[in-house]
């Protein structure tokens, strides 16, 4: 017996999967800044995290220019 929630109709695009990875940092950024860190302390670990995070999945789907960008909006 086939359950709907089991097929899913469509497979996630690259642009989903971006957008996803963009608003993880962005509520770990702010989160940390909520918190007191410094902005060069939270742009560090969000490095630090992508890096671990596509050790073995391959390279990230944003720059370190565009994590940068993304911390410095938070802290805007």
């Amino acid at each position: 017996m086939a359950f709907d929630w089991m097929d899913v109709p469509t497979q996630p695009s690259g642009d989903a999967h971006r957008r996803q990875t963009e608003r993880a940092l962005r509520e770990r950024a702010a989160l940390m800044r909520r918190l007191g860190y410094a902005q060069s302390y939270v742009a560090a670990r969000a490095h630090a995290d992508l890096a671990w995070e596509y050790a073995s999945a391959g390279a990230p789907p944003l720059s370190a220019k565009e994590v940068d960008g993304l911390v410095a909006r938070v802290f805007a």
